[in-house]
């Protein structure tokens, strides 16, 4: 049980690790998708161990040890419901189509299309891009911020330009503005995978505590039923021993009777061949 949901950890780690590199669909077919049959399957087990505790009443030794195996139940079940909500949420920052992180990047490239023929706005677009991009990688909010303020210089210094017809400045605002609500939603998916990961520490933390409860309480039962089997096999040992000591008394003492028998039949025999040899006929051997 523990293991499959430790197991689960990993690859739910691997997932926000690698997605990156091997991409989005990729990491979710190798690290996420296993990662929810993992929780799921330690989920299975921690019922039935729940089950089989009861079944066996032994509930009283996990309250006399403070042990809370709903506790852990419901941490199992809540890091699989919020491992697929953190999934979900980096589908949403990361899909290669349709992905905030996606849409982004295609406002720049019509922001880029605008300002490439003015050599001053295409420094501030840079600025712009460069901003951006160190945010993709550090996740900080503050350079995000950096990006918002220098989106706004780009946008004064457009209106400034004299070559800029009407058109082309409608076009720079709405594509400014489209750029801020994606930054903007970013920064929102970011927080909320944030405090998913926060919750996983507090999961993590509490399933420690009874996992470790569990395990100590298991390896005193084991301990426990090695030693009766030990006291088992010492009894057995003992009443094989005092069995065959028995056997052996019993076949001495009929040993003893038999050959009692036999002599004194020897003897009675011997005295009558006497008498028959002394012309004695009327003796009989009993």
């Amino acid at each position: 049980m523990d293991r499959e949901l430790e197991k689960a950890r990993q690859l739910h780690a691997e997932f926000f690790l690698y997605y990156p590199r091997i991409g989005l669909r990729k990491a979710h077919e190798i690290y996420a998708q296993p990662s929810v049959r993992k929780a799921a399957k330690a989920v299975s087990i921690s019922r039935e161990l729940k089950k089989a505790i009861t079944e066996t009443q032994a509930s009283g030794v996990l309250q006399a040890g403070h042990i809370d195996l709903n506790l852990y139940l419901s941490s199992a079940r809540r890091f699989a419901a919020t491992s697929i909500e953190s999934v979900e949420l980096v589908t949403r920052l990361a899909a290669p189509e349709d992905g905030l992180e996606a849409n982004l990047a295609r406002e720049f490239t019509l922001l880029r299309n605008l300002v490439d023929k003015n050599e001053a706005l295409v420094q501030h677009f840079h600025a712009l891009e460069h901003l951006v991009d160190e945010y993709i990688i550090v996740r900080k909010r503050h350079v995000m911020q950096s990006a918002f303020n220098q989106g706004f210089v780009l946008r004064q210094a457009a209106r400034a330009a004299t070559d800029f017809t009407p058109k082309k400045m409608a076009a720079m605002e709405a594509h400014l503005d489209r750029l801020e609500a994606f930054g903007n939603e970013i920064l929102n998916v970011d927080v909320a995978i944030a405090a998913k990961f926060r919750d996983f520490k507090l999961q993590r933390e509490a399933v420690d505590k009874v996992s470790e409860s569990l395990i100590r309480l298991a390896g005193q039962a084991v301990a426990f039923s090695e030693q009766e089997i030990k006291d088992a096999h010492r009894l057995a040992v003992i009443l094989i021993a005092l069995a065959a000591f028995a056997g052996l008394a019993g076949a001495l003492c009929i040993a003893v009777a038999l050959n009692e028998s036999i002599t004194n039949r020897i003897l009675r025999l011997t005295i009558v061949t006497q008498k028959f040899k002394k012309g004695s006929l009327d003796v009989t051997a009993e």
